[in-house]
């Protein structure tokens, strides 16, 4: 089986597939904008913030005082575009909804086939394709 790399960034207008060439000579992007979905959603996470200034001495923080925090929305991570291409070919978009999500802390990105119909009967077939490390 082929492995075709793909990055994929995900933020809060859109999503991107980012796809190198296997000798790196060549590279393609597609940009799927956010009004294209039903629904999109991306998680925001709250980090905290890593002062890496060389000049100064990093201080613990004392007690009582709240540590530097910031909002990070979206992120990115990496796949086999092969594996996804091959879950999405037994799609049939007359008749389901696809919900796609990636988990940090596994990094699996997990494709959801979804009944669309009348019956709303619910989850028809799951995929779990295991993240590659961002190039």
């Amino acid at each position: 089986n082929k492995v075709q790399h793909a990055t994929v960034f995900c933020g809060p207008t859109a999503i991107t597939f980012h796809v190198h060439g296997r000798s790196r000579q060549s590279q393609s992007s597609v940009d799927m904008q956010a009004g294209l979905f039903c629904d999109y959603y991306v998680m925001s996470e709250e980090i905290e913030v890593e002062h890496n200034d060389d000049d100064e001495e990093q201080l613990p923080v004392p007690d009582g005082e709240k540590q530097m925090m910031e909002t990070v929305v979206g992120g990115e991570f990496g796949i086999n575009l092969t594996k996804v291409l091959e879950c999405l070919s037994v799609c049939d978009a007359s008749r389901t909804k696809l919900c796609m999500s990636y988990n940090r802390q596994t990094a699996i990105f997990k494709l959801e086939l979804l009944e669309d119909g009348p019956s709303q009967s619910g989850l028809l077939n799951v995929a779990a394709i295991p993240g590659l490390a961002v190039p």
